[in-house]
């Protein structure tokens, strides 16, 4: 019956009252972590061993040899050379896998398989980068490799921005160990890309010519290739965790860190998490051979029936060393985050 005003007496079919008749709609997408951007990897001098059997790579070092005065009539120096050699062990195998029932496979609307294979191959790509960015940790153990950019240059002082003054102090230390010019990278946070970003002699035309503050890209400073990643953040013993749901762990390089060397020279303590009590970073300039990745194994993906639990197996492996090879050839700057 109508009511004074247009209202009428009396209740609607509400959703509430028929949800039964209303189907849920999965939608075709499905919500992934963003991938980061894995870098690591062409940082550092890279010798393939995939196919080939042992688990340690001997590298015969040369020693410098001396110059002497020919005298007359008197013979030359002979110099007898007692040389070493460096060697990398393949210590590393690590997996990611999974398994999937028939039954979600028959009434699932999404190709699983597909999803996790993706996921596997990418945790094994994390897991390599976060290796590599460990090895920092022994550089950290070299005094003469590390610029601490606080207000008074030692781990008592406030940390400061990443910038000019400390990348140009940290060159200086490689230029005067005679380090290659050509191939030097610096690898930062984000946070330390932005700070490049408001010092004027990086983004100013009259500097480079790739206008930084239009395409976010530095390009090059004094000749090295600029280089950033979400993989480096604030050192910290709780910052990172493996995968989802996973305990919270030391970041990559910090004392106690699931990544950390495990073969050194220079016996490392562990990245600092602090500056006179406030968090810092670590960025890092250094030369390509500042450490060694040998890969005996790629990630490989392999898959089984397992026919008593009526479900697929899927299993991603890789097998790997790396080590710090020449530990004047990288510079740490610690600076804040």
């Amino acid at each position: 019956m109508a009511l004074p005003g247009g209202g009428y007496d009396g209740a609607a079919i509400k959703v509430v009252n028929a949800n039964v008749f209303i189907p849920e709609i999965w939608s075709s997408e499905v919500r992934r972590f963003r991938d980061q951007n894995f870098i690591l990897r062409r940082s550092v001098k890279e010798i393939p061993m995939v196919g080939k059997k042992g688990d340690v790579i001997h590298i015969p070092s040369i020693s410098r040899m001396a110059v002497y005065d020919k005298l007359p009539e008197t013979p030359v120096t002979l110099q007898a050379r007692t040389e070493g050699e460096y060697t990398i062990l393949i210590d590393k195998y690590k997996e990611s896998s999974f398994m999937i029932e028939d039954i979600v496979g028959i009434q699932a609307s999404y190709g699983l398989r597909s999803f996790y294979t993706q996921e596997a191959g990418y945790a094994l790509s994390r897991d390599l980068d976060n290796f590599l960015l460990g090895l920092r940790a022994e550089i950290n153990a070299v005094s003469s490799q590390v610029v601490w950019n606080t207000s008074n240059g030692t781990s008592s002082g406030t940390p400061l921005a990443l910038n000019r003054a400390a990348i140009l102090a940290a060159k200086q230390i490689l230029d005067e160990a005679d380090v290659p010019m050509e191939g030097r990278k610096m690898v930062t946070s984000v946070g330390g890309y932005n700070d490049l970003l408001t010092i004027d002699e990086f983004i100013s035309t009259d500097y480079v010519s790739n206008r930084p503050t239009q395409t976010g890209h530095v390009g090059t400073l004094f000749g090295m290739e600029v280089l950033y990643t979400s993989q480096i953040g604030a050192n910290s013993t709780t910052g990172y965790v493996n995968g989802t749901g996973g305990a919270a762990q030391p970041t990559p390089g910090v004392a106690g860190a699931p990544y950390f060397p495990t073969q050194w020279t220079t016996n490392p303590s562990g990245l600092p998490t602090a500056a006179n009590s406030l968090p810092v970073a670590t960025t890092m300039i250094y030369h390509p051979d500042w450490a060694i990745l040998t890969m005996q194994q790629n990630p490989k993906m392999e898959s089984s029936r397992e026919v008593l639990f009526q479900a697929d197996a899927v299993v991603a492996t890789q097998i790997y060393g790396a080590k710090v090879y020449r530990q004047d050839h990288a510079v740490l700057i610690h600076h804040a985050v």
